[in-house]
């Protein structure tokens, strides 16, 4: 029932059982213990009615707020869809860019333009949706915020290394590669499971559609 279905069904409810009750009360005019036992009945139920129909209605508004919190993170993850694909692109790139340079670090020459090229292009709809995350259902916009997230901290990441003095960088070159690859990677699977998500959204689609009625 709707909230306003609520209140007319409990207005419904209290003005039956209060006809009823007069009725009764007028029925039996010299008996004191027909008045005594309507008056204690009317006042139980009307104890009932107040509890049972305020409780009803936060549950139907609990209900209402549970469907429109699912709805808002429908859309918004429907919206986001093109946007994790264009990440997962720029993933790609930055591997390419990471790998060529797996054995040795980048010249002291071009050190600054190579972190250039390893930093993320995060779409911009994906940053600006962070803020509107909140109050989401989580199994639904949480590997979307995740997503975001993880390509910002490996941004700092790279911000971070590209401070590092070449000749330092050169000497414990292994160990800063396998730390920015470990980020990277980290952000790929959160990509990975936003793209899952979409995917099994789509074939539970196509099943509902293809099943025959």
């Amino acid at each position: 029932m709707q909230r306003n279905d609520l209140i007319l069904f409990g207005a419904l409810v209290a003005a039956f059982l209060t006809i009823f009750l007069v009725a009764l009360v007028q029925a039996y005019p010299t008996s004191g213990v027909a008045a005594a036992w309507a008056q204690a009945v009317f006042s139980i139920i009307g104890i009932a009615v107040a509890i049972a129909v305020p409780t009803a209605l936060a549950l139907s508004e609990k209900r209402e707020r549970k469907e429109r919190r699912l709805e808002r993170s429908g859309s918004l993850a429907m919206s986001l869809i093109g946007a994790i694909w264009l990440l997962e692109a720029e993933t790609d790139r930055a591997t390419k860019v990471l790998y060529a340079c797996q054995n040795a670090p980048p010249g002291p020459i071009s050190w600054t333009e190579w972190f250039d090229a390893l930093t993320l292009e995060i779409p911009e709809i994906l940053l600006s949706s962070i803020p509107l995350m909140i109050d989401t259902q989580e199994n639904i916009v949480g590997p979307f915020r995740l997503s975001a997230v993880m390509a910002m901290t490996f941004n700092g990441y790279v911000g971070k290394f590209r401070l590092t003095p070449w000749t330092e960088a050169e000497k414990k070159w292994s160990e800063l590669f396998n730390l920015i690859a470990r980020n990277l990677q980290l952000t790929r699977d959160s990509i990975a499971s936003a793209q899952a998500l979409v995917n099994e959204v789509r074939d539970q689609q196509q099943f509902t559609t293809n099943t025959p009625a």
